[in-house]
């Protein structure tokens, strides 16, 4: 046992090459969607090594979020209808209907399937272009490209973190955002300068500023129209989604 600060010194003085990262244990329940008392549904724990891939000589790490996430995905399952705000109605509905409803096609936040009706959508999209999922049951929403050594991980439901190689990372973005709409994807340019990288350049004037916000509230609207659902693909995800009964 020693300190870190002494290995590190050491290592400085000498030259050596040396490595640290941290140990953490993780406890998940497997099987959590089954009933109570099923021989299938159990805990499992994990010790494991917690390092930084994006922290590698010659290695990068960059953020990404996905535009209205929830919505990329269409819906599935039970047949929803909805009730719009009075002030959505068009104006034919007014003094015609007492409680129109209409059709719920996508994955809209709040409905107690959407998370993940987007999960499945999203990782059939990454799959499509190369990625894989390591380990579908220990660590899900974790992706890897064999091809482009390029780690993803999808956090909060929209954001994407990605390392590797940084002279990759540009292809892997455009890879991405060529069946998911991001943030920063604009016709014919690179996605590997993120926005909140070039926000947080000192550099930049007021009005720089309010235009890349801008574009990137807008990014949406200039990106392709959205593809199929996974079961219109034949491709399976590693996750099936137990739809909601749950009806009012």
């Amino acid at each position: 046992m020693s300190e870190w600060k002494v290995i590190a010194d050491k290592a400085k003085k000498t030259g050596k090459k040396v490595h640290v990262g941290k140990v953490f244990e993780i406890c998940v329940e497997k099987g959590s969607e089954l009933p109570e008392g099923d021989k299938l549904r159990k805990f499992k724990g994990r010790t494991v090594f917690q390092g930084a891939y994006g922290a590698q000589p010659g290695f990068i790490t960059q953020q990404n979020d996905g535009v209205q996430a929830y919505t990329q995905a269409l819906m599935r399952g039970v047949e929803t209808w909805v009730e719009l705000p009075p002030d959505r109605w068009p104006k034919e509905w007014r003094n015609k209907f007492i409680r129109p409803v209409v059709l719920l096609r996508i994955a809209l936040y709040g409905h107690p399937d959407s998370g993940g009706l987007w999960e499945q959508y999203c990782e059939l999209m990454l799959l499509i272009v190369g990625f894989i999922v390591p380990d579908p049951e220990g660590w899900p929403s974790v992706f890897f490209h064999p091809e482009l050594k390029l780690l993803l991980i999808s956090r909060l439901c929209c954001r994407f973190q990605m390392s590797g190689p940084k002279e990759n990372m540009s292809k892997g973005w455009s890879l991405i955002a060529s069946n998911l709409r991001l943030t920063w994807k604009l016709p014919g340019k690179s996605i590997d300068i993120l926005v909140a990288t070039m926000l947080s350049d000192t550099k930049l004037d007021s009005r720089s500023r309010i235009i890349l916000m801008l574009m990137s509230l807008t990014s949406h609207w200039l990106t392709r129209p959205r593809l199929p659902p996974p079961h219109a693909t034949g491709l399976k995800t590693s996750r099936s989604l137990t739809t909601s009964t749950t009806s009012t």
